[in-house]
């Protein structure tokens, strides 16, 4: 807490200033950084927000390959969106069936090219024989 505490900067620095005046110094370094946490989501992120981040952090989705710029945009959203996943298992569980579902269309996607060439194949052969 100490340390995330002064890391803030403009209206949030004066913020914490105010809440340690209030309760002292050492009550609010003492304080769980889960509770922190909650204090700063219920100061600065409006619930209608946090919402549009859950539901997109829902139906993200793998595009094509790319599962690196996935990983870190599901990290970004899981972090800010740390009510949705009771347990790290459960957040791990989502991340896990999103790369599956992204293997599972790719898969799709080849099986799709491999039909195509073979049938393209078999007219080829067709054609040059008539």
């Amino acid at each position: 807490v100490k340390f995330a505490s002064c890391t803030l900067i403009g209206i949030a620095l004066t913020w914490w200033n105010s809440h340690m005046r209030a309760v002292s110094q050492e009550v609010s370094y003492a304080m769980p950084w889960k509770t922190l946490r909650q204090m700063m989501t219920a100061k600065y992120c409006p619930r209608g927000e946090v919402k549009k981040l859950e539901v997109e952090l829902w139906n993200l989705k793998v595009k094509g390959t790319d599962i690196t710029s996935y990983t870190l945009h599901f990290q970004g959203l899981a972090l800010l969106c740390g009510r949705m996943f009771f347990e790290e298992s459960d957040e791990i569980e989502r991340y896990v069936k999103a790369i599956e579902f992204a293997n599972d269309q790719m898969d799709q996607k080849l099986l799709g090219i491999v039909d195509r060439h073979a049938d393209n194949k078999k007219k080829f052969n067709n054609t040059s024989r008539n």
